[in-house]
């Protein structure tokens, strides 16, 4: 795409040309996409992170000044939503950790931890992670949607087709199945659990 057309395209998309906008995605989703799998390895993630930025985008283009700015204007968003959307992940892992009693309070990347603590960090992530795949549904599934997707009790019965009762119960059994799964973490990973939750 030549630099002009861009601009011209760019500056229909600011006066509120649907059509153009509709040309932006259609350019830049690919892009977008690509730039972000850099820091975003989890696709589902990555496609939830995009549509997120084009849509405030598309809230946000009729307010910037000069199309000459776009494409930086664009991954600078991009970058914003991915942040957010790495650091509500972890905290929602970080939550998961606290429920299943492997540590006794709210802890996560946020906190400052040195660097060779969050490389240990990572890997208990990881396992989590993996461990959580491995349950069957719904165990899995309920655990999926409340600690990594954020959803409410409401939200998940709706989904599942099961009440709030249903659903409390159901993730209360899957967090005592994954806790026993992870009853054999490493010795040097329980430690620091320990002295962090210390």
């Amino acid at each position: 795409m030549a630099r002009e057309s861009e601009k011209e395209m760019v500056d229909r998309a600011i006066d509120g040309d649907r059509q153009a906008f509709e040309e932006i995605v259609r350019a830049f989703a690919p892009k977008l996409m690509r730039f972000l799998s850099l820091t975003i390895k989890d696709h589902g993630l990555l496609e939830d992170v995009v549509q997120e930025t084009l849509m405030r985008v598309h809230l946000g283009i009729g307010g910037l000044r000069e199309a000459a700015g776009f494409r930086a204007w664009l991954w600078n968003i991009g970058r914003h939503v991915a942040s957010d959307s790495l650091r509500r992940e972890r905290a929602g892992r970080a939550d998961l950790l606290v429920h299943t009693g492997l540590v006794d309070y709210d802890f996560g990347p946020a906190d400052g931890l040195p660097s060779d603590l969050w490389l240990v960090y990572l890997d208990i992530m990881k396992r989590v992670d993996d461990e959580v795949r491995s349950l069957p549904d719904p165990a899995g599934r309920l655990i999926h949607m409340r600690y990594l997707e954020g959803l409410s009790y409401e939200e998940m019965g709706e989904e599942l087709n099961l009440s709030y009762n249903q659903v409390k119960s159901r993730l209360a059994r899957a967090r005592i199945r994954l806790k026993a799964k992870l009853s054999d973490l490493p010795l040097e990973w329980k430690h620091l659990l320990d002295a962090l939750s210390g």
